[in-house]
């Protein structure tokens, strides 16, 4: 192949000019890609030539042809490109020229592991993971990452292994990027991981969860959003898991949660990941939360959560603390008894209504609505006690609401006025 040309071409797809994009993607998909000899190409490319750019658009179309191609290269072909594309990730400079190439390794190390090669790879990665270099630990730590998440069950060895390691990787005192690969490989392990048939490794799992826990407070308290964003989605991650992996610590995981989302200190980012972790556990896990008989203090928290709404009348339809809040109350009211979320809402809403603070009122009308969540009946023996409130909420006009997250219910707790009235003197009716 004209290796020249193919350069040339590559560079073409670079170009802002579409029509020689179209033309370099044409040419490049008839006369090159259709052949193994491209693969190695692009491979060497990428892990040679000056171009930062280059390396990294060679690191993306080889991806693309590694499932083609790969298994037809020469054997001692494939063995000197593998040596030479894991050296190469190891030392990359570029971050995202580095990942795209961990994403080729763990494309290769896909096809081999099924093939019964490549054994040795586990073993270079668990060097690169404890070395005294915090970049190479970085880079095996992210290829673990991505190769479990690309073989999944065929990745070698014994998963025990991956659980002692992580143990460690998880505290890494100098790199965060080693401890957040770390969470997202303990996600890809969770998601193989079957818990009737490896107590040994459920076991394990549940030990990382503090070191996990620890990782996300330090990205909070650091103000590291991008970390802390990929910390939440692991967590949120586990939540689809088998429901044992998590049920160790999971009473603990909501009340941390619960603290994140009702501190006014951190930014509302945070808050609102917290609160959409806490409404997923109601949400998948709803009688783990009955019977951890958490759901009074979640419902309280949420309550004084949603007085930093403001405006309802603005056009700002951004998520914040206050809406997600709003969300995890209905939630709460549709999913647990009574007993654990209304009864004591509407306890705590007097104090609320006759606040002098206009957001604390605000709070309790919206809270309010909830109440239309649950059954009438269920209500009866409260209904004399909390008609004047229900009274209250019947006169405030509708379009009040309309600025309400669609998360939350619109119904009008009408059919609670009409059954308070069975019980109440009729001084407390409208």
């Amino acid at each position: 192949m004209d290796e020249q040309q193919f350069v040339q071409l590559l560079e073409g797809l670079m170009e802002p000019d579409t029509e020689r994009v179209k033309s370099a993607t044409s040419t490049l998909n008839k006369n090159y890609y259709n052949s193994p000899a491209s693969l190695n190409a692009l491979l060497q490319i990428l892990c040679g030539h000056p171009k930062p750019q280059l390396r990294q658009l060679a690191a993306v179309e080889a991806r693309k042809l590694v499932t083609k191609h790969w298994a037809n290269l020469p054997a001692d072909q494939k063995n000197s490109l593998r040596n030479q594309l894991f050296q190469f990730t190891l030392n990359e400079d570029v971050t995202l020229t580095r990942h795209s190439a961990a994403r080729v390794i763990a494309a290769i190390a896909s096809q081999d592991f099924e093939d019964g090669e490549w054994a040795d790879l586990p073993g270079y990665l668990q060097q690169a993971a404890t070395s005294s270099e915090a970049r190479h630990r970085e880079v095996g730590t992210y290829i673990i990452f991505t190769t479990l998440e690309s073989a999944g069950d065929s990745f070698p060895g014994k998963q025990a292994d991956l659980y002692k390691l992580f143990s460690s990787t998880i505290q890494d005192p100098e790199s965060v990027d080693v401890r957040i690969n770390t969470m997202l490989s303990l996600s890809r392990l969770a998601m193989l991981l079957e818990p009737d048939e490896s107590p040994k490794e459920l076991a394990m799992f549940q030990e990382s969860i503090p070191g996990m826990v620890t990782v996300l407070k330090a990205t909070v308290d650091e103000g590291d959003e991008d970390h802390a964003m990929q910390a939440f989605e692991v967590f949120q991650t586990l939540l689809g898991c088998e429901s044992a992996l998590l049920s160790k610590h999971f009473g603990d995981l909501i009340k941390f949660m619960l603290e994140l989302a009702s501190s006014t200190s951190i930014e509302d980012d945070y808050r609102s990941q917290a609160l959409a972790f806490l409404m997923q556990c109601v949400r998948y896990r709803k009688l783990k939360v009955q019977g951890l008989k958490c759901g009074e203090e979640l419902t309280l928290k949420a309550l004084h959560i949603v007085t930093e709404l403001g405006d309802l009348s603005s056009e700002d339809e951004d998520v914040t603390p206050a809406r997600s809040a709003l969300g995890l109350l209905d939630i709460l009211a549709a999913s647990l008894p009574p007993s654990q979320v209304v009864i004591p809402l509407l306890k705590n809403l007097g104090n609320y209504f006759s606040s002098p603070n206009p957001d604390y009122r605000q709070a309790g009308i919206l809270a309010s609505v909830c109440v239309s969540r649950v059954p009438p009946t269920s209500l009866l023996p409260s209904c004399t006690r909390f008609s004047p409130w229900f009274s209250t909420c019947s006169k405030i006009p509708r379009s009040r609401f309309a600025a309400l997250p669609s998360t939350v219910s619109l119904a009008w707790p009408t059919t609670l006025l009409r059954m308070s009235a069975r019980s109440t003197p009729s001084s407390f009716l409208p």
